[in-house]
């Protein structure tokens, strides 16, 4: 019964979300929602093959937690608005008309761009090499779909060998830095100008680097960054059309069925893409999809049946599963073996002879870690980090130097993944706060701001 009562009540607060934000659809708020809104449909689809039966704990928790996100995302945008109201900030069409005046393209120094990916292509092939060795090391292979699978098995299992070269971990983060900056220029260049990615021979110096980000993450048994690079490039899309025009009703509209549609089509294409990551996995397009975001709510629900409500004891350092990255890193600084190995063990579930994995929500992680209170701790904070950053990225009218826009917009879209995959599991506390990310977001800014990298060309 309350399997039922969980979706209805989620898309009763989503309407209720979308409503009070004026349907502004990429607020933290209205997309944590949503996703838990699908993640509650697909586990309705699948209620008879999972013998699914949400208990009354779980969906208490899973709605407490998630008004509560919302409480304090609408303080924080009553609090904003007050205080542009008191600073006598313009009205959103002034900023409209100013910023459609000041229309630029954003070009990469041609030899710039040339060397970035020599330097690429050198990465790629050192990252094959040591994902070749990797695997080798582990079993034999007849292709590079089996070498995948084997690298990827060993990975997350810590039976890994060897791993990527430092070299190989810096270029890709390197990599990754280009991409999003790749994509923010050419976001920014269709939006002004749709013809001059076509036109623009130059673009393909852009095409290129985001290829080799993409194939290099394949080669490492991963959808995860290519399918956030796509996220990223819808909030960065969105941030455009924010601030760039009319952001009428009705074309808010037209982009809630646009991104029905990205979401079927990225669906799609995860789901085609598991053979050549090296997942053998043989389930329909349905189950299968299911599995990784209907499956979680069930897997929480199993968890809150099973555990006492309490924070783990077994672990051997203080909010284990939660921070891993960071302990990761302690322990590479400490040379202490049992912290840079550090493994997030979560049972793998099979119900009815289907396999449901081992992806929990973040709930999980927070309850593990911390008890029930700790979900509503880290809740807030998750709520507080986003909230705070997107009004002051997409609702703040403070005139900033556009190098300064393009490394906010950057960085927001790069940990925007929190916020889409909240449904799932969690990615801001486990990944975001890593060093990789600081490391990201250096090289951006030193990119950004390096003389000869990136000019503005006025468009007519």
């Amino acid at each position: 019964m309350f399997t039922y009562f969980l979706f209805f009540t989620l898309f009763f607060m989503c309407i209720i979300s979308l409503s009070f934000f004026k349907w502004d659809i990429l607020s933290p708020n209205v997309v944590i929602l949503a996703v838990y809104v699908i993640g509650a449909f697909f586990l309705l689809i699948q209620k008879e093959k999972w013998d699914a039966n949400i208990g009354s704990v779980t969906y208490t928790i899973i709605v407490a937690a998630l008004i509560e996100y919302t409480l304090i995302g609408a303080v924080l945008t009553l609090r904003h608005k007050a205080r542009l109201s008191r600073a006598g900030s313009g009205s959103s069409s002034d900023i409209t008309e100013n910023r459609l005046g000041n229309k630029h393209e954003l070009v990469v120094d041609k030899k710039i761009a040339i060397m970035i990916i020599l330097i690429e292509l050198i990465v790629t092939f050192k990252f094959f090499h040591d994902i070749k060795n990797g695997s080798s090391a582990i079993g034999s292979f007849a292709s590079i779909t089996q070498m995948i699978s084997l690298y990827r098995n060993a990975q997350s299992t810590g039976t890994l060998v060897n791993g990527l070269s430092s070299f190989s971990k810096v270029g890709y983060v390197f990599m990754t830095a280009i991409a999003y900056i790749y994509i923010y220029i050419l976001i920014n260049n269709i939006f002004f100008d749709k013809f001059v990615v076509i036109f623009r021979r130059n673009s393909i110096l852009y095409l290129v680097p985001i290829f080799l980000f993409c194939m290099c993450s394949l080669l490492s048994g991963g959808r995860n960054p290519i399918l956030k690079l796509i996220m990223a490039a819808i909030v960065i899309n969105y941030y455009f059309l924010v601030k760039n025009t009319n952001f009428n009703f009705n074309k808010k509209i037209k982009i809630i069925f646009k991104l029905f549609f990205i979401l079927a089509v990225v669906l799609i294409l995860f789901s085609q893409l598991r053979a050549l990551v090296g997942r053998t996995s043989d389930y329909a397009f349905v189950d299968y999809i299911s599995k990784y975001i209907g499956a979680p709510i069930e897997l929480f629900d199993l968890f809150m049946k099973q555990s006492a409500y309490g924070a783990n004891s077994s672990n051997i350092v203080w909010g284990q599963e939660t921070f891993v990255s960071l302990w990761r890193f302690m322990g590479r600084i400490l040379d202490s073996d049992n912290l840079s190995n550090l493994l997030v063990s979560k049972n793998w579930l099979v119900v009815n002879g289907f396999q449901l994995g081992n992806v929990y929500t973040p709930f999980r992680e927070y309850c593990n870690d911390f008890g029930i209170l700790g979900i509503f701790i880290l809740t807030a904070i998750h709520s507080f980090v986003y909230n705070s950053m997107y009004l002051k990225i997409f609702k703040s009218y403070k005139k900033i130097s556009l190098s300064n826009e393009i490394i906010w917009v950057i960085f927001y879209a790069y940990i925007s993944d929190g916020i889409f995959y909240f449904s799932i599991d969690d990615r801001f506390f486990q990944f975001t706060l890593s060093p990789n990310t600081l490391f990201f977001i250096l090289i951006v800014i030193i990119l950004i701001h390096t003389k000869g990298f990136l000019y503005f060309r006025r468009i007519p």
